[in-house]
């Protein structure tokens, strides 16, 4: 058995599947006289087997391309959960460098705050993913600017004492 023509069959676009499997249940589940008409009886009698068989891999094929989108969905949702709860257990281990600069985000209520690009403490928050650099141009001595991932942002302004404020300290309280 040629190996490589499996393969090529495998990658058939979906409207051709869909043509075979048309075709092949046609031939299969349609009734007799389509197939007397069409003058095939003979050859669906004699490959019946292989028809079926071409029935059912294009079908399976069919449903993988249609499948593949919901699982690549499921798995993009799982990655953002384990990253989210990654991310909340780190803002409970924070540094007390880290706390400075996230504290600045919820004490003057900005989501945006101009960040030194060769700071360790803001490449880590960064690689963390708790913070991201908003652009790739920085403003000359004040830094690049940086935005607080949305998930901190609500995290930390339910939570203030992970950066070590007090509830009072922060303006418009928890969200």
């Amino acid at each position: 058995m040629d190996w490589s023509r499996l393969l090529d069959a495998i990658k058939l676009a979906p409207r051709y599947l869909l043509a075979v499997a048309l075709a092949t249940g046609a031939l299969l589940l349609g009734p007799a006289a389509l197939t007397d008409a069409i003058g095939l009886s003979g050859i669906v009698a004699k490959f019946r087997a292989w028809f079926g068989a071409a029935l059912l891999f294009s079908v399976a094929l069919l449903a993988a391309h249609a499948l593949a989108p919901v699982g690549s969905w499921i798995r993009a949702q799982f990655d953002w959960w384990v990253q989210l709860r990654a991310g909340r257990r780190r803002l409970r281990q924070l540094t007390p460098d880290e706390k400075q600069i996230l504290s600045r985000y919820i004490l003057e209520d900005t989501r945006t705050q101009s960040l030194s690009i060769m700071d360790g403490t803001v490449k880590e928050l960064e690689a963390m993913g708790i913070i991201r650099r908003a652009s790739s141009l920085g403003h000359g001595p004040w830094g690049f600017a940086y935005n607080i991932q949305p998930w901190a942002w609500t995290e930390l302004r339910k939570h203030p004492d992970l950066v070590d404020l007090k509830k009072e300290d922060v303006r418009g309280g928890g969200e």
